[in-house]
C-alpha cells in the first residue's frame, strides 16, 4: 500500500477522534515521508510542532497507524525545512550587501538601512495639543495627587483620622 494511502486513512481515522478544528490544526500540515519495517517518520512544519504532536498526540498516532499497517510501528519525527524563494532571494542580497561593505570595511547590519527604516506621519495639529495637554497634566495634576494631598501614604492622614475630621495642614 502506498504511503499516501496509508497517511490519508489514518488521518480519516484520527480526524474522528479528534474533532475538526484540531484536526486541522495539528494534522492536516503533517505528511507521512517514510514507512520502513517499524518506524514512520512524520515531516512536520516546525519544531512547536514537533513538541506538541510529541506531547499530546503520539499514541493516537501510533495506535491508528498500527491499525492500518497491522503490525507496531515506532514514530520519528522530521522537521520540513521549507524556505520561501522570497526568503531565499532577500537573504542572498542581504548578504550581498553585507559583503560589499565589509569589503570597505564597514561592518554595520545591512538590514537596518534608510530604505527599511519606518517612517513616522507627520505630527497633526490635534495630536500636538493632545500632547501639550498629557505634559500639563503629567507636570502639575500627577505629582498634586501623589504629594501629601491626603494619600495613606502621608502621615498627617492618620493623625487627622484619629481626630474624627479630615483638617488639611
Amino acid at each position: 500500500m502506498p504511503l499516501e494511502d496509508i497517511w490519508n486513512k489514518s488521518l480519516t481515522i484520527i480526524e474522528k477522534k479528534v474533532g475538526e478544528n484540531a484536526f486541522e490544526l495539528w494534522f492536516k500540515p503533517i505528511k507521512l515521508s517514510q514507512l520502513k519495517d517499524q518506524s514512520a517518520v512524520l515531516e512536520i512544519p516546525n519544531r512547536f510542532f514537533k513538541d506538541w504532536v510529541e506531547d499530546y498526540y503520539p499514541t493516537l498516532i501510533t495506535d491508528t497507524m498500527e491499525e492500518i499497517v497491522g503490525h507496531p510501528v515506532t514514530l520519528k519525527f522530521k522537521i520540513a525545512e521549507k524556505e520561501d524563494s522570497e526568503v531565499k532571494r532577500i537573504d542572498a542580497r542581504l548578504e550581498g550587501r553585507k559583503q560589499r561593505l565589509a569589503s570597505k570595511g564597514i561592518y554595520l547590519n545591512p538590514k537596518y538601512t534608510f530604505s527599511n527604516f519606518v517612517r513616522a506621519r507627520a505630527i497633526s495639529l490635534p495630536m500636538l495639543r493632545q500632547w501639550q495637554w498629557q505634559s500639563r497634566w503629567e507636570r502639575h495634576i500627577i505629582p498634586f495627587l501623589f504629594t501629601g494631598s491626603g494619600s495613606r501614604e502621608d502621615p498627617s492622614y492618620y493623625r487627622h483620622r484619629k481626630q474624627g475630621s479630615r483638617q488639611k495642614a
